[in-house]
């Protein structure tokens, strides 16, 4: 089993329709959603620098990337739950079915992207009697806070 870290959410409706991942190598995995049950099941291809930096210039039809990938003519069947992302089993071109894959013609349009990463801060006002409870709210979500002191912010990492 192979685990993954998201890196960028490139399409978002709902639940994460695409997104960059990197395993512990930090070899690139394009995942896109096929099936949401208990679980959400991607299909995932795995991408060179170049290859990637080519898809996100909008210069690779996502179709033919899992259609041709880089690597032994595998893809990785990735399951997200609980917020652990593993690649569980590797699949052959003969495994996939036609409503796992993208459609013909998907050219990533950077413009479009979900402004979102694994790695964004945000930074808000927060009136000095409201910072403990904003604290305590964010670390009951999971969300690492750096108060800073004699200061009405809050960063939230």
């Amino acid at each position: 089993m192979i685990q993954l870290t998201a890196k960028q959410i490139l399409e978002y409706y709902d639940v994460p329709q695409l997104f960059l991942a990197t395993d512990t190598m930090s070899s690139n995995y394009i995942c896109m959603l096929y099936n949401k049950n208990d679980a959400y099941d991607y299909l995932a291809v795995k991408m060179s620098d170049l290859r990637l930096r080519t898809f996100l210039d909008g210069k690779l039809d996502l179709r033919a990337a899992y259609l041709s990938p880089e690597q032994d003519d595998t893809l990785y069947h990735v399951t997200v739950k609980n917020e652990v992302i593993s690649a569980d089993c590797l699949l052959k071109q003969s495994d996939i079915t036609e409503d796992m894959l993208p459609e013909v013609g998907f050219y990533f349009d950077n413009s479009d992207a979900v402004e979102y990463s694994m790695t964004d801060s945000l930074q808000i006002d927060i009136p000095v009697k409201d910072r403990g409870f904003v604290a305590e709210m964010a670390k009951r979500m999971g969300w690492p806070t750096k108060i800073l002191s004699h200061s009405k912010r809050i960063a939230v990492l």
